[in-house]
């Protein structure tokens, strides 16, 4: 028994001796992904070689397709996701998102789950320093409202890289070199607790950037604690116990600052780094490997959103379409998106 590939949707041959015909209706029900038959003969996911998230296989034999969203969004494209040298779905036109651009310096861009929330980081007059502010929009593909400022995140300190959890209640901000962390009770309020810090990821060196993974039990940031700035991780048993100890994370990292990590699920990493370019410059990269106790295979740039200016802080959409980061390209930082 094996699984055939039909464009975006799979279903698995019958065995020897069942003529029945798969029904075309049933095809609907598939998820587009890259599947591949166990033993038993059950078509599973195959996203690289190990299957994040939960899978559901019917009775019909069609699978229903892992949550990894960057695994969906490649094998609609017809990609085996499973070679090591599968090309990715690239990104469209990048375009300036003009409606919060202040023309001072505007970045660290997270946006909610429902994409109807952006916060962010501006210099923009009315900020006692760096301070975070909120958009919204009353749905995705409108136009974002002029930015507020957020007074339950700020103060008069300098607050910068604001970074939402999957579910939209919790924040994790930047403020004087330290990771605090902020809850709501539901998601598009703005009544956030005071931010308060996170001890367990803390060290005498300058901390930001923290980004939790959609099931919350683990966190990635970037730290100078090495010397220059590198992406570390932690983990927990549950959301909302303490953090454990915190670590590099392997085959990631480079001899120059790599830092604004984005990862839904720890298998692939969105990011920023210098290490093709002078210290005065960042751009945008991605890495990916089959298992979160595995190293991180070689980086690659993402050249259709990089430019000779510096490009920093991506964030994507719930469903992988949508990256949002910040780009120097045009002067000072601004807040750039695309789709694809």
């Amino acid at each position: 028994m094996d699984c055939t590939k039909r464009g975006a949707l799979v279903a698995p041959r019958r065995p020897v001796g069942h003529n029945e015909l798969v029904r075309p209706a049933l095809l609907l029900l598939a998820l587009a992904a890259c599947y591949s038959p166990t033993p038993e003969g059950v078509c599973t996911v195959a996203c690289t070689t190990a299957c994040p998230g939960e899978l559901v296989c019917g009775g019909d034999g069609l699978c229903r397709a892992t949550d990894d969203l960057d695994c969906v969004l490649r094998a609609e494209a017809g990609v085996d996701v499973g070679s090591p040298d599968a090309p990715r779905v690239q990104f469209g036109l990048v375009t300036r998102v003009d409606a919060i651009s202040s023309g001072d310096t505007d970045d660290d861009p997270t946006v909610s789950p429902n994409g109807l929330e952006m916060y962010f980081n501006s210099v923009r007059t009315g900020s006692a320093s760096g301070d975070i502010y909120r958009s919204t929009r009353p749905a995705p593909g409108q136009l974002w409202s002029t930015p507020l400022l957020v007074s339950a995140l700020n103060s008069a300190a300098y607050e910068n890289t604001p970074r939402l959890s999957f579910d939209g209640l919790v924040m994790h901000i930047g403020v004087a070199d330290e990771i605090l962390m902020s809850t709501r009770q539901l998601v598009s309020s703005t009544a956030w607790t005071t931010p308060m810090p996170v001890g367990a990821l803390s060290s005498m060196e300058p901390d930001a950037e923290a980004s939790m993974t959609r099931d919350q039990l683990s966190i990635y940031f970037a730290s100078n604690r090495s010397g220059n700035y590198d992406i570390y991780v932690a983990t927990r048993e549950s959301p909302g116990s303490d953090w454990g100890p915190v670590t590099a994370v392997p085959g990631l990292n480079s001899a120059f600052d790599d830092e604004s990590p984005f990862t839904t699920d720890g298998l692939t990493m969105y990011f920023s780094s210098r290490r093709t370019h002078t210290l005065a410059s960042s751009n945008l990269w991605m890495a990916t490997r089959p298992t979160v106790t595995d190293a991180f295979g070689p980086a690659v740039p993402l050249d259709e959103l990089n430019t000779d200016g510096a490009e920093e802080d991506p964030w994507l959409s719930e469903d992988g379409s949508t990256i949002w980061f910040a780009s120097s390209r045009l002067t000072s930082f601004d807040i750039f998106t695309a789709t694809r």
